[in-house]
């Protein structure tokens, strides 16, 4: 049972590393934990305007960059620990199958 929870747990932190991340209701573009890519987030902030004023109120527009950047550290953060906690069930579940094979075959001689 550890064994098959390790190996989802890990398989799940792999692919969410490499999904597409997207911000804002705009759905713009990140790039993946593993391989971002700012391109269309700086586009689309610098298309906008950051904070320009219009008449005597401001039109607030995201940074999409920094938005990109928080979203994929929240995704790596998540990602990377279910696959290292599912790396360990994994060995772990593989060393006790391990042992208590051998405490097996030390009983039968």
């Amino acid at each position: 049972m550890v064994l098959f929870v390790g190996v989802v747990a890990a398989i799940v932190g792999i692919v969410g590393l490499l999904v597409p991340v997207s911000v804002g209701e705009e759905g713009v573009s990140c790039g993946s934990a593993a391989m971002p890519d700012y391109s269309e987030a700086r586009a689309a902030t610098d298309f906008g305007g950051v904070n320009i004023p219009v008449l005597d109120e401001v039109l607030v527009n995201p940074d999409y960059v920094a938005l990109c950047d928080a979203e994929l550290r929240d995704r790596r953060t998540w990602t990377i620990t279910l696959t290292a906690v599912g790396a360990i069930a994994v060995i772990g579940a593989l060393v006790m199958a391990r042992r208590s094979g051998q405490a097996v075959l030390d009983k039968r001689r």
